[in-house]
């Protein structure tokens, strides 16, 4: 509807300077100092405000101080001239007396994607090896194993969590493990978890099968670092894993095991349990705003001593430049369809 009625606007702006009118007598009079402030307002690069009798803009440094320019022309009504506001100046009048005044943008609004704030997307698989076994590992007090992973993320990724863990696992004997999830501290796993969970024997399936361990703390990892998960306890021996000693791609395979409850690590650069990780990836959003631009302006006035109506318009000279704000409550476009149409139509 907005780019409709823009359309609209658009043709009956410049249809109006068309229409027959002598635009002579006290109309001349306004000649001069509209035509300069539409000279100054073509080298608009940005308009901030508008209304059907006021509009704010900036334009290009002219004092050297690196600052755009801010710009206010505005009309209070009728029996007002229009004045004109430079930055934190007062404002001057800069036309005569007007009975009537209406100030109009041809305009054009769309949707247009903007780059948000970073946000979590949904879960998804982060890392995982889910190939042949041929190995296993009784976790418990005489061995602990780590497996390392570092996902492959998108290259926006600003960080990523990590939800829950599976590893194909089965019971030993009774007791109770330990799953956690630790910082890489120059290839091997960290002293102390970010997060772990204890595993009952008891939950683990008699035969290999997936077993799956939940976390909620392991949030906002560098998108650069890896983590270890680490599979240990320390008494008893309750849990088998399966897992390839070796021939496993090495960004997917890192392996690790410890004899001495994690103090020492020995590694297989290309071994890894049978696992996977799933989590959030945390990335800048893709936010579709309303975005209003500005192709051309339109002024139309008339004197207190009555007369034609003085109407003229022109064209950014960067067009289309954009438009931050508009007249709270009613569009560029309504106003400039009653307003034109109330002055051209001899109406109030």
């Amino acid at each position: 509807m907005s780019i409709l009625l823009a359309a609209i606007a658009s043709t009956l702006v410049f249809a109006s300077r068309s229409l027959p009118s002598a635009n002579t007598g006290a109309a001349s009079e306004l000649a001069g100092p509209v035509e300069r402030m539409l000279a100054e307002l073509s080298l608009a690069t940005r308009v901030t405000a508008a209304t059907t009798t006021s509009i704010t803009f900036t334009t290009a440094d002219r004092n050297a101080d690196s600052i755009p320019e801010t710009i206010v022309y505005a009309w209070s009504g009728s029996g007002s001239p229009i004045t004109r506001k430079l930055n934190a100046a007062p404002p001057v009048a800069v036309s005569p007396p007007l009975a009537r005044y209406q100030f109009a943008l041809t305009t054009e609004s769309a949707f247009e994607p903007v780059t948000g704030a970073p946000a979590d997307g949904p879960e998804e698989l982060l890392a995982a090896y889910a190939g042949s076994a041929g190995s296993t590992y009784d976790t418990g007090i005489g061995l602990w194993v780590a497996q390392y992973f570092q996902p492959l993320l998108p290259a926006d990724a600003t960080a990523y969590s990590v939800t829950r863990v599976r590893a194909y696992a089965r019971r030993k004997n009774s007791g109770t493990s330990t799953w956690g999830i630790r910082n890489d501290n120059a290839g091997t796993p960290a002293a102390l978890a970010i997060q772990s969970r204890s595993v009952a024997s008891g939950s683990l399936s008699a035969t290999d099968n997936w077993h799956q361990v939940t976390f909620n703390g392991v949030t906002g990892v560098d998108p650069g670092d890896g983590l270890w998960l680490v599979i240990g306890q320390v008494s008893g021996t309750s849990c088998t894993v399966s897992g390839a000693p070796s021939n496993v791609p090495s960004r997917r395979g890192r392996l690790a095991t410890s004899t001495n409850l994690g103090l020492l690590w020995s590694h297989s650069s290309s071994g890894s349990i049978v696992f996977e990780v799933y989590g959030h990836v945390r990335r800048p959003a893709t936010v579709w705003e309303l975005s209003t631009r500005a192709d051309a302006v339109t002024i139309a006035c008339q004197g207190v001593e009555g007369g034609d109506i003085y109407r003229t318009s022109t064209r950014f000279t960067g067009h289309p430049i954009s438009v931050v704000q508009s007249d709270p409550g009613d569009p560029p476009e309504g106003n400039i369809l009653r307003g034109l149409l109330g002055l051209l139509l001899g109406g109030g």
